[in-house]
């Protein structure tokens, strides 16, 4: 995490008494105009903290971003192919284990080199996404559209966190 990323966590940390709304997390992230990677790294170490944020933090972060596409309006599609978070990215070979950050038990297996994975009780297969999604369900969340590599640990770290040292490097 870069300098500005940890003295968010920290700030917000000091002021949550273990609760953020989601509007306090947005307006710090849009305040020091942090991308949408930095802004999950600073929910992800939150979370990491014990840190309880509401579950409409995602539903907040695609109405900021949809605001900025809207403003913008590239004609591009949501989110290109280069954007895409893929294990080949992480140099995550495939048949790697990875791990369900709420639930430590629950090991996947990387398919390809993109984001395919099955359970290791083979129980389910797709996307880091699609999993993290059916998962965050039975573990109490919104039925929202859940961010693969916020919710996946491979040796101990969240593919976002990895994404993001590679990208810092």
């Amino acid at each position: 995490m870069t300098d500005e990323t940890n003295k968010i966590v920290q700030e917000l940390f000091q002021k949550s008494h273990r609760f953020l709304a989601e509007d306090e997390v947005v307006s710090a992230a849009l305040e020091a105009k942090l991308s949408l990677f930095e802004t999950n790294a600073v929910i992800e170490a939150l979370i990491a903290k014990g840190v309880y944020i509401s579950d409409n933090i995602q539903d907040a972060l695609k109405q900021v971003c949809k605001d900025k596409v809207e403003k913008v309006s590239t004609g591009m599609s949501r989110k290109s192919p280069e954007s895409a978070t893929t294990f080949s990215m992480l140099r995550i070979p495939a048949g790697s284990k990875l791990t369900f950050l709420k639930d430590r038990n629950i090991v996947a297996i990387t398919l390809d080199e993109t984001n395919r994975i099955r359970l290791e009780d083979e129980s389910l297969e797709g996307s880091t996404s699609r999993l993290a999604q059916i998962l965050a369900v039975k573990f109490g969340y919104a039925d929202v559209a859940r961010q693969g590599p916020r919710w996946w640990l491979y040796q101990g770290q969240t593919l976002l966190a990895i994404r993001e040292e590679l990208e810092n490097d």
